[in-house]
């Protein structure tokens, strides 16, 4: 079995930059953010299916419900 010795300087092999770290930071927060975005798109879809004495309930009529299920938007307060 033949083995190597690896001679690359300490610069290639050390992330010195922090390019890791941000795309690592960036990741996480766009799973989250998806995350987030199938959470509300599912409540959302439950909302335009519940029944009018329900929606009555909450203050909401039929149309109202149906373009907020069509919206695919975070709203501010989610962030």
């Amino acid at each position: 079995m033949t083995t190597y010795a690896h001679t690359y300087p300490q610069t290639m092999t050390t992330d010195t930059s922090g390019v890791m770290d941000r795309l690592s930071t960036w990741a996480t927060r766009h799973l989250q953010e998806q995350r987030l975005k199938r959470t509300i798109s599912n409540e959302r879809r439950q909302l335009a299916t519940l029944s009018a004495e329900m929606l009555k309930d909450i203050g909401v009529d039929r149309a109202r419900a149906i373009t907020e299920a069509k919206r695919d938007n975070i709203p501010s307060g989610r962030m």
